[in-house]
């Protein structure tokens, strides 16, 4: 074994990423086709129905696709960033955007999902050079019902760990190429970490807080550098990546001098800082984000099976371990706290938008971007634990422990997300699965008959689609006015439209949706 380095003393080089050999290769496969399989596994009805968020995001994306207007910014429902939904128009137009389905509106978050899960691994490679605690790392995250649930709905909060994780990543490996003598292959990693971090602003509101944990890389490369007596290769490298970076927030920040309103009209509506008890309040919420992990997690049911700890209980006593870790190289000064430094600055900015939110707290997606230090802090809890088990237990014990640990974990997430989780009255209530139903009966109607879709009192938004329930307009296809001219569909929304359609000859189809003492019905009127 190597020696233990000693306390006090400082790296001066940055880990080096080292090509993982062919014996390597199909295990760490096989994480990326898990994660893949729980991504992409029966999207179409798990999670069952397609929330109001989804649908309104896969408007516009269908829009942009058809107009070929991408915008930076899309001021509906309150204001979103504009990659993800650009991103989500390319998806749509590749997989046919005329016969709408709702695994095609899922499939950009889960191919974000997927992506990230292979970006953790890298991550956490370059910071440890163990195949281990990297491959753990993916495991981890691929087998994570937080991070699995939000891969499956269709929003920009999964896109934003994605950007972080592997600008990060080209990051700490382009600095690594260049800390012995500068090359084009360290300079384009370098220029590539700038383009992902900066796209990064474009996806989620959480994401504005990342410069500070940026800070902090480039603080620690700065002397790795200076040690080895290379400070012009780090300013270059450094101006490069914010250069790059800049240039590709620039056209947001642009908008948002142009419409100021925009850049904080949501972060003020769930604010904790307009309650009149803020500090009891963020006081409160600390407290339930540091017991989210281990004792109750969110209890929004479009989020989680509400109140389950976000971790399974053996990641989340891994979880536990790797921040006792370290903090015990902390307090030793130890060469090897750096990853453990990186993640604890990571989850504490990633946990300021929750804690300073005033409601819904636990929140599983506001706290996203905490999703890969806490399970990169599992994973060096693994590594540590595995070199004390090597010494003291045969490898083939050590293997049977492992794949018998994976394959519970591999259960306990296929039941709690496709069994428990779907088959939720709660979850089903929560993306609209009855709207979703009706959209489909809907759709399969004769496309030349008239079809009126009644629901009395409910507002139309400027797409002409019901406000409340943009998911029955996209799924049955009438989610603009030339495709519901195209269907022969429309929505009637008031008294007299309904005294109208009652009257009209030839049959019409017309379907009624109210709701009656709180539940949701809908039902056919006439044939």
């Amino acid at each position: 074994m190597a020696a233990k380095p000693q306390k006090g003393t400082r790296k001066t080089q940055t880990a080096a990423v080292e090509q993982p050999g062919p014996r390597r290769f199909w295990p760490i496969a096989g994480v990326f086709l898990i994660a893949a399989f729980f991504r992409f596994y029966n999207l179409d009805t798990v999670p069952p129905g397609l929330h109001h968020d989804e649908a309104i995001d896969a408007v516009d994306a269908l829009d942009a696709a058809y107009t070929g207007h991408h915008a930076i910014f899309y001021p509906a429902n309150f204001g979103r960033e504009g990659l993800y939904i650009n991103v989500e128009s390319f998806v749509l137009s590749a997989l046919g955007s005329e016969n709408v389905q709702v695994w095609k509106v899922r499939c950009t978050s889960a191919l974000f999902g997927v992506l990230t899960v292979v970006g953790l691994f890298f991550l956490t490679r370059v910071l440890t050079r163990s195949d281990c605690t990297a491959g753990a790392a993916a495991f981890f995250a691929a087998t994570s019902f937080w991070h699995i649930d939000a891969s499956r709905i269709a929003t920009r909060a999964i896109s934003s760990p994605f950007f972080l994780v592997w600008a990060i990543f080209f990051l700490l490996w382009g600095f690594a190429q260049n800390l012995k003598s500068s090359s084009r292959r360290g300079y384009a990693a370098i220029a590539l970490a700038g383009f992902l971090y900066g796209a990064g602003f474009h996806t989620y509101i959480p994401y504005r807080l990342t410069p500070i944990l940026i800070l902090g890389v480039l603080l620690w490369l700065a002397g790795n550098f200076r040690a080895a007596g290379r400070m012009r290769a780090w300013i270059n490298g450094t101006a490069l990546f914010l250069a790059i970076a800049a240039a590709v927030v620039l056209p947001l920040a642009l908008y948002f001098l142009q419409h100021p309103a925009t850049f904080s009209s949501r972060t003020s509506q769930v604010s904790v800082l307009n309650s009149p008890t803020v500090v009891t309040d963020v006081l409160g919420n600390i407290r339930k984000t540091l017991l989210m992990f281990n004792v109750s997690g969110d209890l929004e049911p479009r989020h989680n099976i509400p109140g389950r700890p976000e971790l399974f209980l053996p990641v989340g006593i891994l979880f536990l371990c790797g921040v006792a870790w370290g903090i015990r190289r902390g307090l030793q000064r130890s060469v090897d706290f750096w990853p453990y430094a990186l993640c604890f600055l990571w989850a504490a900015l990633a946990a300021v938008p929750p804690v300073l939110s005033n409601a819904g707290v636990p929140h599983a997606l506001r706290s996203i971007l905490m999703i890969p230090p806490c399970l990169m802090l599992a994973a060096l809890a693994t590594g540590e634990l595995r070199r004390w088990l090597e010494v003291r237990y045969s490898r083939n014990l050590l293997l049977a422990a492992s794949a018998a640990l994976a394959l519970v974990i591999l259960v306990d997430t296929y039941t709690s997300y496709f069994d428990t989780f779907a088959n939720d009255p709660r979850t089903q209530a929560g993306f609209q699965m009855k709207i979703a139903d009706l959209a489909r009966e809907v759709a399969a109607a004769p496309l030349d008959a008239p079809k009126y879709i009644l629901m009395v009192g409910e507002g139309l938004d400027a797409n002409g689609n019901p406000q409340d329930f943009c998911g029955l307009a996209l799924l049955s296809g009438g989610y603009s006015a030339r495709q519901r001219e195209l269907r022969n569909l429309h929505f009637a929304t008031t008294p007299q439209d309904a005294g109208r359609i009652a009257h009209l000859p030839g049959g019409p189809l017309i379907w009624v949706l109210r709701e009656q003492q709180g539940v949701l019905q809908f039902f056919r009127l006439r044939n």
